[in-house]
């Protein structure tokens, strides 16, 4: 039995909700600030992707806040059919955060967000925590996967929250030559990195279940989670084996015949040449697999990097493009950590368009 997904949720600056983020995708609209009080080594501010709100500071405190908006955005995705068909059926909940020992996590994080999980108007039999990068949400969401397909009364719920903005994260990327536009001295002057990333924050949550297909948005027709062996650290570049290689599992356990292509693709790549490269290598793999004129989709560009949170938005983000395409449309995204976990997705538009309130 396939897994669809029911509904989902997002927040990010400048998209605080599913429908403005898509259109901030679409437009390549991104709200970017100076840190109040970051600078880089010559003493400038640097830029970055974050919530103008000051009832925040840039600590610990931001992360529930950003956890309980991306569920109120999937609450409000739900309508009432939904909601008759999935009351009273025990829920689980995958939560992904980066791992404790990175520089942008704060410590106890899932204690902070757990007061926000408890005011979540369902009940929920099961919760588990999954740690890591940019592909962690997949390696989460295919776990989700297997669980619905073993039981299909249970629907599984997979939220993932970052925030990359505060000060040791910040000193963390540009140590690394990670923090785009910081400047460094270059023959007596300073000089800013044309590479790297803007750093963001958002969060994400993606409800998923079987044999509610007349409810879904869209299928999850075929997922996969693998290893690249060459990672960002090392002097080679990057050729994209593990993730074309994650690519072409996912289309092939999504049945899709050798005539059917893929309408867009999404990947997670900033301004880094090691992630071009992969990017690059991979899209040469699956060229034959890519309809004619096939979309190329980034949200970085208008989110800036949202790290842990990436992959999951963007898996919403496709989510919500197919809910309403009734055209049988099949969309790949690809996830790409900074350890050596790679992901891919593939989401299949239902030829019927769902009518649910």
């Amino acid at each position: 039995m396939s897994v669809a997904v029911l509904a989902a949720g997002c927040v990010f600056p400048s998209g605080p909700g599913l429908g403005l983020a898509d259109v901030a995708v679409e437009t390549g609209f991104s709200l970017l600030r100076r840190h109040p009080f970051f600078v880089d080594r010559s003493g400038e501010r640097v830029t970055v992707s974050c919530f103008d709100d000051a009832s925040l500071g840039f600590d610990a405190t931001r992360w529930p806040a950003l956890a309980e908006a991306a569920l109120a955005d999937l609450l409000g995705q739900l309508g009432p059919a939904r909601v008759a068909a999935l009351d009273r059926r025990p829920w689980m909940l995958w939560v992904v955060l980066p791992d404790a020992a990175r520089p942008a996590a704060p410590a106890r994080l899932y204690e902070l967000i757990e007061p926000v999980l408890s005011e979540w108007p369902y009940g929920i039999a099961e919760v588990r925590l999954r740690c890591g990068g940019h592909a962690a949400a997949v390696v989460a969401l295919d776990e989700a996967c297997a669980a619905c397909s073993a039981d299909p009364e249970r629907p599984a719920l997979v939220l993932a929250i970052d925030s990359q903005i505060g000060t040791e994260a910040l000193m963390a990327l540009e140590a690394r030559d990670l923090l785009h536009g910081a400047r460094h001295a270059c023959a007596g002057r300073g000089r800013a990195n044309p590479y790297g990333r803007i750093p963001g924050e958002g969060a994400a949550a993606i409800l998923i279940g079987t044999g509610l297909h007349g409810l879904a948005w869209c299928e999850l027709a075929g997922i996969a989670v693998g290893d690249e062996p060459r990672t960002f650290d090392q002097p080679e570049p990057c050729i994209g084996l593990g993730l074309s290689r994650c690519a072409s599992e996912a289309i092939a356990a999504a049945g899709l015949e050798q005539d059917e292509v893929l309408t867009s693709l999404t990947h997670d790549a900033t301004g880094e040449p090691y992630r071009a490269d992969e990017y690059g290598f991979a899209a040469m793999r699956l060229a034959p697999r890519l309809a004619e004129g096939y979309r190329r989709v980034m949200p970085p560009i208008a989110s800036g990097d949202l790290g842990t949170a990436s992959a999951l938005t963007h898996a919403a983000l496709a989510a919500w493009r197919c809910r309403n395409a009734a055209d049988g449309s099949a969309h790949l995204l690809l996830a790409s950590s900074d350890d050596t976990t790679r992901g891919a997705i593939v989401l299949r538009a239902m030829h019927e368009v769902a009518r649910w309130d």
